[in-house]
């Protein structure tokens, strides 16, 4: 019977080995205990028990403060983990819809540069044309010149051609009233 209690708590002990919990501590210290009354070499006095027993009462009260824990701890990680899920909910609505944006300003642009591309293209015929209008100014301007110098060419001349008849009319005038 003690070579099976021995083994038992050896394979639980090894199994907790490394952790710092209370009942690593607990199962090394039963196994402790089942080894020391089990091999025989115990001086078995009603106080070693007693005081092994308070220890254990002791562990035990530490133990059942740690379990009240655990349900508070539970629900802090359950809330937690639905706040989690809540965040990578709008982490992926977030990317969908910044992938939805960048399209719509990929496009965007597109059609942006093909309209600037229009508008130099329409830049170039625009220059093109407001030089060819500025030589057709400056021919008509010097078309009304032309003209304007002919207009008055012509009233110097009808003028002139008019003062020398009136010239004419007065002398014949004047021949009658002479």
């Amino acid at each position: 019977m003690y070579h099976m209690n021995e083994t038992i708590f050896s394979v639980v002990a090894v199994h907790l080995q490394g952790s710092n919990s209370e009942l690593a501590k607990l199962v090394s210290f039963c196994s402790e205990i089942s080894r020391t009354l089990f091999s025989g070499e115990h001086k078995l006095s009603l106080r070693s028990p007693k005081k092994k027993f308070a220890e254990i009462k002791v562990v035990n009260d530490e133990l059942k403060e740690k379990n009240t824990e655990i349900p508070d701890l539970r629900r802090k990680f359950a809330e937690i983990e639905a706040e989690r899920a809540e965040l990578k909910a709008r982490i992926a609505e977030l990317l969908r819809q910044s992938v939805e944006e960048n399209k719509r300003r990929d496009a965007e642009n597109a059609e942006l540069k093909v309209r600037i591309e229009e508008l130099e293209k329409n830049k170039t015929v625009t220059t093109k044309l407001e030089s060819e209008n500025t030589e057709f100014r400056d021919r008509i301007t010097k078309v009304e010149q032309r003209q304007m110098l002919s207009d008055n060419v012509s009233k110097i001349t009808n003028s002139s051609n008019n003062s020398s008849s009136n010239f004419n009319s007065l002398a014949v005038l004047g021949n009658w009233t002479i």
